[in-house]
């Protein structure tokens, strides 16, 4: 199965990147847990599955409000944010 990414969007009260990846095999995932990350871009992330899906759920540091896509499919996917 094709891994690839649908969806990818900013929250309307731009609090929130979400991005689903499809085709995911099982695997160890930290799912429904909040994970901290450094980055400039975001505070956090929480993955949730659904059936052959994870979904990622980045909480937004503020001032972040737009993304572009720069890797997709295959096993690696990549986004810039402004």
């Amino acid at each position: 199965m094709q891994n690839t990414y649908v969806d990818p969007h900013i929250s309307a009260d731009k609090k929130q990147f979400i991005v689903t990846l499809q085709n995911v095999e099982q695997g160890h995932y930290p799912l429904n847990q909040t994970q901290s990350i450094e980055s400039n871009w975001a505070t956090s992330y929480q993955i949730t599955r659904n059936a052959h899906n994870l979904t990622f759920t980045f909480a937004l540091k503020p001032g972040v409000s737009r993304f572009t896509p720069m890797i997709g499919g295959g096993d690696q996917i990549a986004f810039t944010f402004q």
